[in-house]
């Protein structure tokens, strides 16, 4: 189960709510549209169902509380979901988060197009957080030579202090090859001078 959510009708209130796991098996389909449509819910097209209530483990998914949504558009985002891995879990939470996306169609459209961005949660290993950014705007793939030779340089001292204003940092492709090339410096190179680029 990718999440669980509490939908209505927001035509008809009065019917009542019922709360359906995404995404729903294919054996159970057909029971769970029937139960849908005893709640005057569950079209093929309209988006009819409020959502009243979400359990996820993709906190940004919460946006979608108060909001109408077509049940089967809630069925492919969960299937599309379900075939993340951990990291990429984060990616689109985090890409999710900075483009304020709120609604369905943006979160079904993004599990196609998040791939290139690059999150940082564990800054005591920079060098392991410039290769997986490598690998992340390279499709996931590169040439083992090109591999071992990139390195973003940092020095602690600079890190020490972008970490007091963040604990976590999503950097898109663009945003990163920027960042990388401001730190890139020598270390006798005055932080406050990097930053203002």
């Amino acid at each position: 189960m990718i999440f669980k959510a509490i939908l209505s009708s927001q035509a008809s209130p009065g019917y009542g709510q019922v709360t359906i796991s995404f995404p729903i098996p294919d054996s159970d389909y057909d029971l769970v549209i029937r139960m849908l449509e005893d709640k005057g819910i569950g079209s093929p097209t309209a988006q009819d169902c409020r959502v009243d209530g979400l359990e996820s483990t993709y906190p940004i998914l919460n946006r979608l509380v108060t909001q109408t949504v077509n049940v089967d558009e809630l069925d492919y985002l969960a299937k599309r979901l379900d075939s993340f891995c951990p990291g990429e879990k984060e990616q689109f939470q985090a890409v999710a988060s900075k483009l304020r996306l709120s609604n369905i169609k943006d979160f079904i459209n993004l599990t196609f197009g998040w791939q290139q961005a690059t999150v940082i949660t564990d800054f005591s290993d920079l060098e392991r957080a410039g290769k997986d950014h490598s690998l992340a705007v390279n499709g996931g793939g590169m040439p083992v030579d090109a591999f071992e030779s990139e390195k973003l340089v940092i020095t602690v001292a600079c890190w020490q202090q972008n970490v007091r204003l963040m604990k976590s940092l999503m950097l898109d492709r663009f945003n990163l090859k920027t960042t990388a090339s401001n730190l890139a410096f020598s270390p006798s190179e005055n932080l406050s001078s990097r930053l203002a680029r």
